[in-house]
Formats: structure tokens, C-alpha cells, sequence
């Protein structure tokens, strides 16, 4: 039964790859259009189903996915952080802006051709450039970075258990800055640096779990996999916190705490996507994995494609609870993923 399993999952894998290397050579990018769209000024609700709504919250510029059962909640940053916190004065303490982080954006700077970052939350939200719409199934938000002529769309729909998060390359409009890589969602799967239970969980080789509790070093470490590997060797990483380095063969990532956890599933644009770690930073305090896509290729000295990569990349995050919250409940929830989307 897991040799028919393992080939069943393989020839997925094999279709998603070929879906990956059709003829199309990429496409230019549209031209930076800087007319925001009308965006609420007000919280409201997307959409529901009998066990989820998905909701967008104005006042602290996040998407949360609710539970009708017990009211927990899910967002783009980690679950302690969703809870308020007061001063001594009564003034709500502002989390670290990364971790509100929805999106981020790698760009080359014409100037100097070297890799620069933007961050959604601080470049687009808190300046309220950004544009807001309901679409059929969820929220559709575009973030304007006015000053580097950059914007991105992304798409955020309820699913029947959990939500999706996609973009489509083709909406991206962009200036004399030239987009390369897009990070979705960066902390949606992380745990506390200081969690006894808390574990990140990275499928390389027959998988990985980190636990950032264990990381004593004084500073972080950063690791990148390229999904599906690439020539058999990892690509522009720094692994010096895991001895296991071999290549993620299955596009999904995770994380688990107590009786809460997520999985992750990189269901477009696998073939172009990598997933990324950051663990033990106690700036954050908090520790992550997350995927990120490349959009258009760069060389090492900076020089890049003027086509983009076009087809579409989207990540669904699946909540776990109580017993489901662990490594091998992330493991069921994505053969149930397979049996749905491709009948094994």
C-alpha cells in the first residue's frame, strides 16, 4: 500500500512539474498604474460557510479566518499576537510590523542591480495604499508601493476547511523596479521562539521538524529549499541550523503548537517556489516557514529576465486542532488533499 501511495503521489508530482515546463517563455509585465480601487472602511465579512468566515478586519488591516465551532482564529500573523495588548497608559502595543507582514516583495533596483524588499504591511497598508474589492468567494486586496512603482494583486478566498492565498502574475504592474520574487503569507505558519511544543515542519527528504526552542544560538538562522529541488542540489541557502539538507519533494510546509497547528499547500506555481525558514530571530520572537515564488529570473550579478513567468501561484493553509495538530494529522490532512483534488 505505500509503494502504490508513494507512486501515485510521485506521478502528481510529475504532472504538477510538467504543467511547470510547457512553451511559454514569459510575458513583460504591465506598466505601474498608480488609481488605487475604492477600499472599505469598514470591517465586514467575505464569506462563510457552516464552519468558516473569513473576514476583514480595517482597524488592524488583516484577514481572519474564523471558526463558527469555537471562534478561534487564523491570520497572516501569529495567533498570540491577535489578542491585543495594553500599556501601563492603556495604549495598544503595536506588534513588530513584520509580523503583520501579509506579503513580500524582492525587486532589483535599477540602480545599483541589486535585491531590495518590500513589505506589505508597512509599504502598503499602514499608508493606505492599497485597494480593496469583494470577489465571488473572498477579498481581493492590491498593494501599491507608489514609490517604487510597483503593485501587487492577491487573492484571498474561503475554502471548505481553510483559505487560499494566490496571485496572478499577469495583474502585477510594475516601473523602472523590476518585481523577482513573491513571498505569501509569511507568517501564517509559525510558533513561538519559546514554545516547548511549537515545531515547524519542512518535508526535506522524508521530512524535517524544527523545533526553535532547541536553537540557542544568540542569532537566527535564515534556509531556503527550492520545491522539487533543483539539479539535485539546493539553491542559495544558508542551512547552518538543520543537518537535514536534501530537497523538498512535496510542495507542502507546516506548523504545529499544543492543540492549534496549519498546513500548508502550495497547490500553484510549485515548480517556481521555494520554502523558506526563519527561526530563532528574537527580534520576532517568533519563528516561521513560508513559501516564496520567483517571478523572473536573476542572475548573480543582479541582471534579469525583462519576462516574467506568468502562470499562477497560490497557497491554501488548512487549521488543525486537538489531536489534528501534529505532524501526522498535517500528513492526513494532505492525503485527504490527494484523494479530493486527484481521486487516489
Amino acid at each position: 500500500m505505500k509503494r502504490k501511495i508513494s507512486a501515485v503521489i510521485l506521478s502528481v508530482l510529475l504532472l504538477t512539474l510538467a504543467a511547470g515546463c510547457g512553451t511559454n517563455k514569459g510575458t513583460p509585465l504591465s506598466a505601474f498604474d498608480s488609481k488605487h480601487k475604492n477600499k472599505s472602511e469598514q470591517s465586514f465579512t467575505a464569506a462563510e460557510n457552516s464552519e468558516w468566515s473569513l473576514q476583514w478586519d480595517k482597524e488592524h488591516y488583516r484577514i481572519l479566518l474564523k471558526s463558527k465551532a469555537d471562534g478561534t482564529t487564523w491570520s497572516t500573523l501569529p495567533e498570540e499576537l491577535l489578542t491585543p495588548a495594553f500599556d501601563e497608559d492603556g495604549y495598544e502595543v503595536n506588534n513588530n510590523p513584520q509580523l503583520e507582514n501579509p506579503l513580500t516583495v524582492q525587486y532589483i533596483n535599477p540602480e545599483n542591480m541589486q535585491p531590495e524588499v518590500l513589505y506589505g504591511y508597512t509599504g502598503s497598508l499602514k499608508k493606505g495604499a492599497y485597494g480593496l474589492e469583494k470577489i465571488s468567494g473572498g477579498i481581493k486586496i492590491t498593494y501599491y508601493f507608489d514609490n517604487k512603482q510597483i503593485s501587487v494583486p492577491v487573492e484571498y478566498k474561503l475554502l471548505e476547511n481553510g483559505i487560499n492565498v494566490s496571485v496572478d502574475p499577469t495583474e502585477i504592474t510594475e516601473g523602472d523596479n523590476k518585481v523577482y520574487s513573491i513571498a505569501l503569507s509569511p507568517f501564517f505558519c509559525s510558533v513561538s521562539n519559546g514554545s516547548s511544543d511549537g515545531y515547524l515542519f519542512v518535508p526535506s527528504g522524508s521530512g524535517a521538524l524544527i523545533k526553535p526552542h532547541e536553537w540557542e544560538a544568540d542569532v537566527g538562522y535564515t534556509c531556503s529549499y527550492p520545491v522539487y529541488g533543483e539539479d539535485g542540489q539546493l539553491k542559495n541557502t544558508n542551512n547552518s541550523g538543520i543537518t537535514n539538507s536534501q530537497p523538498v519533494r512535496l510542495p507542502v510546509y507546516g506548523a504545529a503548537d499544543g492543540n492549534r497547528g496549519v498546513l500548508a499547500i502550495i497547490e500553484k506555481g510549485a515548480e517556481s517556489a521555494s520554502i523558506n525558514c526563519n527561526v530563532g530571530n528574537r527580534k520576532f520572537g517568533f519563528s516561521a516557514c513560508y513559501a516564496g515564488f520567483e517571478i523572473r529570473g536573476v542572475a548573480s550579478d543582479g541582471s534579469y529576465s525583462e519576462n516574467a513567468q506568468v502562470s499562477a501561484i497560490s497557497v491554501s493553509f488548512l487549521p488543525l486542532t486537538g489531536e489534528k495538530a501534529s505532524y501526522s494529522g498535517m500528513a492526513e490532512a494532505y492525503r485527504n488533499y490527494l484523494i479530493k483534488e486527484y481521486g487516489i
